[in-house]
C-alpha cells in the first residue's frame, strides 16, 4: 500500500497513516508479517503472506480490509495499490540507486502548496529523471504523452497499464481535444495530470513554446493549475554514462485558479514563473530552442 500525503512530516505520516493502516493489514486473514515504512510525505505499508496463498484471494482481502481502513485515514487521503504501487516502488528504487551510485540526490521546496485534490502540473522535460521521480512520490497521476512511447518493448507495456493520455502530436487538433476529453475525465476520477507544455525533452539551458494545453483543460475540468520548476537535466543528461553527481532543485509554485485569468495569460504566467526558477539556479537565461525529432 503506497500512501501520499504531501508536505508532512515523517512522524504525522506514521502516526496518522502507516499505524492505522499497518494494525488493520495485521487482522487480514492468511497474513504472515506486516512491514512498514513512513517518509517525507508517504508511507509504505508491505502486506506479506504465508506461502501458497492465492494471490487474487489475497488481494481481495486486502482490499476489503483497506475499506475499512479508510475511516481512520485523514481526508483525501487514499491508499493506491496495483500497478501504481509498483511503478512508485521501481521508481523510488531507481532514484536510491542514483543517489548511491551516481551522487544525484534532490530537494524539494514548495511542497506544502500542492493541492490535496485533482489539479494540473505544468512542467519542464529535461531527463529521464523526472519522469521517475513523479511515480516515485507524487500523488495518483497521468501524464500526456506521445503514444509511440506505448509500443516501447516493457517500458511502454507497464505505461500504458497506468492509464496516460497518448497522443498523436502530429494530429495537433485532435491531440488537443483528446487532451481535453480524456484530462477531464482522469482529473474527475481525482487524479492530477501532468503536461509538459513544450511538448517534448528540451535540454537542460534551452526554453521551449509553451503550449496553453495544459491551462485550458484545468479551466474546462475547473480544477487549479500548479507550475513545477527543476533542473534535472544539468545532472542526468541522455546517454547511460552522462551522468553527473549533484543535487537537483524542484520547487513547486502556489496553485492558481483557472479562474484568475484567460488561458494565455496563466500560460505564460506559468512559463515565466518556470523559467525564473531555472535562471536563478543556474545563473544564466535560457537560450531558445526549437522542435527536433528525438531519436
Amino acid at each position: 500500500l503506497n500512501t501520499s500525503w504531501p508536505g508532512e512530516p515523517p512522524k504525522v505520516v506514521e502516526d496518522q497513516l502507516t499505524y492505522p493502516l499497518a494494525t488493520t493489514m495485521l487482522s487480514v486473514p492468511g497474513v504472515k508479517s506486516v512491514r512498514a515504512y513512513s517518509s517525507f510525505g508517504y508511507s509504505l505499508v508491505y502486506v506479506l503472506f504465508h506461502s501458497g496463498t492465492n494471490l487474487y484471494e489475497a488481494r481481495s482481502q486486502v482490499l476489503v480490509y483497506l475499506s475499512q481502513a479508510r475511516a481512520k485515514l485523514p481526508p483525501g487521503v487514499s491508499p493506491a495499490t496495483g500497478p501504481r504501487y509498483f511503478s512508485g516502488a521501481w521508481c523510488r528504487l531507481m532514484l536510491r540507486m542514483a543517489r548511491w551510485i551516481c551522487g544525484i540526490r534532490h530537494e524539494i521546496t514548495g511542497w506544502e502548496h500542492l493541492p490535496s485534490g485533482p489539479f494540473v502540473l505544468l512542467a519542464k522535460h529535461q531527463s529521464a529523471w523526472e519522469t521517475m521521480f513523479f511515480p516515485a512520490f507524487f500523488p495518483p497521476h497521468v501524464f500526456v504523452l506521445k503514444k509511440e512511447l506505448l509500443s516501447i518493448p516493457f517500458f511502454g507495456w507497464g505505461m500504458r497499464v497506468l492509464d496516460p493520455i497518448a497522443i498523436d502530436r502530429d494530429q495537433r487538433r485532435e491531440a488537443f481535444q483528446q487532451v481535453l476529453n480524456q484530462g477531464q475525465e482522469r482529473l474527475a476520477r481525482g487524479l492530477v495530470v501532468v503536461i509538459f507544455p513544450e511538448g517534448t525533452r528540451v535540454p537542460y539551458g534551452y526554453r521551449g513554446r509553451y503550449a496553453p494545453g495544459g491551462t485550458l483543460l484545468a479551466q474546462a475540468a475547473g480544477v487549479p493549475i500548479v507550475a513545477m520548476a527543476h533542473d534535472a537535466g544539468n545532472f542526468w543528461k541522455k546517454g547511460i554514462l552522462n551522468k553527473s553527481p549533484g543535487i537537483i532543485h524542484l520547487a513547486f509554485a502556489p496553485p492558481v485558479s483557472p479562474l484568475s485569468g484567460d488561458a494565455t495569460a496563466l500560460n505564460r504566467a506559468a512559463e515565466n514563473w518556470i523559467e525564473s526558477q531555472l535562471e536563478q539556479w543556474s545563473g544564466q537565461t535560457a537560450k531558445p530552442w526549437r522542435r527536433k525529432t528525438l531519436p
